[in-house]
């Protein structure tokens, strides 16, 4: 994959065991804009060395950027645990580091990479005027 492409979309792959009868079965993985990204549980000492910052003030749920969100990057979970969300992931390419801090109306992005924020600040741009 390539990371930080504006397009997104999926790889679907047939799996055909080798045993009678012969069914297939078909597995879709998600491709996503940030996906050599992986979330990780924390960020005690290093948020101080994100020193680049994209903050997006709009009209938006926290739900519908955690959608946005959900669509950009692998791993954010399922369901909103509260009413600001705080999500940390690192890049398995460059080992780059990226914040995630939103609620309602307000979403910050905090990384070392300033590519990482150009492609999410673009990605949830495009996606909020859909």
């Amino acid at each position: 994959t390539i990371e930080g492409l504006y397009s997104f979309g999926s790889l679907s792959v047939y799996v055909i065991p080798n045993i009678v009868p012969k069914q297939s079965q078909l597995i879709t993985f998600p491709i996503r804009p940030l996906s050599l990204h992986h979330r990780i549980a924390d960020l005690p000492h290093a948020v101080s060395l994100l020193h680049n910052e994209v903050k997006m003030i709009g009209s938006f749920t926290v739900g519908e950027m955690h959608g946005w969100l959900s669509l950009c990057v692998p791993d954010v979970p399922e369901k909103i645990t509260s009413e600001k969300m705080e999500l940390f992931f690192r890049s398995e390419l460059v080992g780059s580091t990226l914040m995630c801090v939103y609620l309602r109306g307000e979403v910050v992005f905090r990384s070392d990479s300033l590519s990482t924020l150009s492609t999410i600040k673009d990605f949830i741009a495009r996606e909020a005027t859909n």
